[in-house]
């Protein structure tokens, strides 16, 4: 586990060990109740530097007299559908607030032209976020595309004999690196033939499916009628 790894809880044991699976990657891990009550804090809330790269439905952000324009960009821009600001006001150790007499909409005005120089412009600020918008737009589809494998894989495998899914247990997360890499309507043909031609008696049958499902063509067009249902006879018999 890493440092703003976010993971879905979906089972809670006896002894209190949580079950979670990863929301990007797909992995599934069992965090023991010590390790949890002293590393583990709800994802719901966290740092403007730990939300960067992040989408969500509804973006929440505290303002406050040290957060700066940078941050408040970023904060303010996780939300896909609507960003919320809860500004500050009250602040006597801070002199611009002037013994807290100003208003909701000039406290967040003044953290839009904060900077760490307190030389920056607002208008050079927006250039420094506007030249970022590529990288925060690949980030965000690549979020999503993630998102999108995980729910389809999760579904998918459900359909695989049992034998297969106990060999692919520890291989979700290259399974949804691979899949991120294709468009979504390739991805049950290059499952199907990664399957097909995985030899599923070997000990290292999860191994062997990664490496043929690395082989298939990323941009390969879809297989005809007749070859997808060839290969589900395959993997049925399996």
């Amino acid at each position: 586990m890493l440092n703003r790894d976010v993971w879905r809880v979906t089972g809670i044991l006896d002894d209190g060990t949580l079950q979670a699976t990863h929301t990007r990657r797909g992995a599934t891990v069992e965090i023991p109740v010590g390790y949890a009550a002293e590393f583990v804090e709800l994802a719901c809330a966290t740092t403007i530097a730990g939300a960067q790269g992040r989408t969500v439905d509804t973006g929440h952000a505290i303002v406050s007299p040290r957060t700066l324009a940078a941050a408040l960009y970023v904060s303010m821009t996780r939300g896909r559908l609507r960003n919320h600001a809860y500004v500050i006001t009250d602040s006597h150790d801070h002199e611009e607030f002037q013994l807290s007499d100003r208003t909701p909409e000039q406290a967040f005005q003044a953290a839009v032209t904060r900077t760490p120089e307190g030389q920056l412009s607002a208008t050079s600020i927006n250039q420094r976020w506007t030249a970022g918008a590529t990288r925060r737009n690949d980030d965000r589809t690549a979020d999503r595309t993630h998102q999108a494998a995980l729910h389809w894989w999760t579904t998918r495998q459900t359909a695989l004999p049992p034998r297969i899914t106990r060999a692919l247990s520890h291989h979700h997360a290259h399974i949804l690196d691979q899949l991120a890499q294709r468009p979504a309507a390739n991805w049950e043909r290059a499952v199907n033939a990664a399957v097909a031609l995985t030899a599923w008696d070997h000990v290292d049958a999860g191994t062997r499916f990664i490496r043929q499902l690395e082989r298939t063509p990323v941009h390969a067009a879809n297989t005809t009628a007749a070859a997808t249902n060839n290969t589900n006879d395959r993997i049925r018999q399996r």
